[in-house]
């Protein structure tokens, strides 16, 4: 008897030890939408080229990513309409997120080949629609929800990439400087 009562709370503490909770992306959530664009306001989905998506969980700080993409997604490119919105990520399993919690904090890195650096959106899980997953003797849950940590983001649209100019503008630029200069000598 004394061995079983040692041996069900260990059994326990291992099971919850290995806990993977579950969470969603999208940014069409249940406490509004959030639309991504370009800096020229073409939805991001219609960009020359691609913005991705990645999720992270967030660092200490809650604002910048820690570790490796838990999960990669893009936009839609079909209409207009819905080019400001993700393809919906339904399923996001991360270790460590124990079922039915909302403290763990993820980014949102938005990126595309011709910007100068990514955009980091912070995110939470929505307490009203807690991290899924199975916990120890109980239905699994659906997966949370990710929302903007700031919450102003909803109903609003979001600037995601800076785009850089062409090297040939850039070439432009410099020979036009280079002849200003030439002929202020002379």
């Amino acid at each position: 008897m004394k061995r079983l009562l040692f041996t069900l709370p260990m059994l326990l503490v291992g099971v919850t030890a290995l806990a993977q909770g579950t969470v969603s992306f999208s940014n069409r959530t249940t406490l509004g939408d959030w639309k991504a664009a370009v800096d020229d306001g073409t939805p991001a989905g219609l960009s020359s080229l691609p913005v991705t998506v990645n999720i992270f969980v967030a660092d200490a700080s809650g604002v910048a990513p820690a570790g490796a993409s838990i999960a990669s997604t893009t936009f839609h490119t079909q209409s207009a309409a819905e080019a400001f919105y993700v393809i919906p990520i339904d399923e996001i399993d991360v270790a460590g997120l124990l079922p039915g919690s909302s403290s763990q904090k993820f980014v949102a890195r938005f990126t595309s080949a011709n910007s100068f650096m990514p955009i980091n959106i912070p995110l939470v899980i929505n307490p009203n629609v807690p991290a899924g997953g199975v916990s120890p003797g109980f239905p699994p849950l659906p997966p949370g929800e990710l929302l903007p940590a700031d919450p102003t983001l909803l109903g609003s649209l979001v600037y995601v990439v800076a785009l850089i100019p062409e090297p040939s503008t850039i070439a432009v630029s410099v020979l036009g400087a280079a002849v200003l200069l030439l002929r202020r000598r002379k």
